[in-house]
């Protein structure tokens, strides 16, 4: 209802404010297909604020992320969800996992990192860091894959501390003794075929094009209202 008395009034910006916060997920997800009809239809500019970060990458043609009423980055939501611009992003919007390191070597292309634990990473785009630097960089949940021993390059070992199913995949959380827990998503059928418990010690591996390096300078431990 009162959706369509600030609509009948034809305005040219429409602010909404958590519009989808008291809704369940069934009619959430319904709101925001009928939300987006609206805008294609009216073409007016909608001004959505959410702390629910599906939501925002679900509606949105740019988003923008804030922290402490400052923004930190402002992008469309596949640049804001695969190439965050610092530490606070990649944990606020969720699906990434966040590494330090420091650099040992950097040339043209990218640079060689070190992680705590001796571990090396191939981080493309570092290539003016400089050797001796900390750095951060982040790898998506969905592209981590399990392996049968330690990675010598661009992986982890951890201890499992979290299982959730949630339907189409697997949530599964590592204690790594890096600071804060490394998550991977694995497709349900791959986990089940070989489930993890917890307690159990499991090493991770993925592909080197993986590591996003982080740039921004926010180190802020925030974490997304969803995961």
């Amino acid at each position: 209802m009162a959706l369509a008395r600030a609509l009948i009034t034809n305005p040219k910006v429409l602010l909404l404010d958590e519009p989808l916060s008291a809704l369940d997920e069934f009619l959430r997800l319904k709101m925001r297909v009928e939300l987006k009809r609206l805008q294609t239809e009216l073409g007016i500019t909608f001004i959505h604020v959410t702390h629910t970060q599906p939501e925002a990458i679900a509606l949105a043609d740019q988003v923008v992320v804030m922290d402490h009423g400052v923004i930190d980055q402002a992008a469309t939501p596949r640049e804001i969800y695969n190439r965050p611009s610092s530490p606070y992003v990649a944990r606020f919007m969720g699906g990434q996992n966040v590494l330090a390191a420091t650099v040992e070597s950097a040339d043209g292309t990218g640079a060689v990192v070190a992680g705590p634990g001796g571990i090396r990473y191939d981080l493309p785009g570092a290539n003016d860091a400089k050797p001796g630097a900390e750095v951060r960089f982040s790898v998506r949940r969905d592209r981590v894959r399990i392996v049968d021993g330690p990675a010598d390059r661009n992986g982890i070992s951890g201890t499992v501390i979290n299982v959730e199913y949630q339907g189409t995949f697997v949530k599964v959380a590592l204690e790594t003794g890096q600071g804060e827990e490394f998550m991977l998503y694995m497709n349900d059928e791959a986990y089940f075929a070989r489930p993890k418990e917890v307690g159990d010690t499991v090493h991770v591996a993925w592909e080197p094009e993986m590591n996003h390096f982080l740039r921004g300078t926010n180190n802020s431990t925030g974490r997304p209202h969803e995961d």
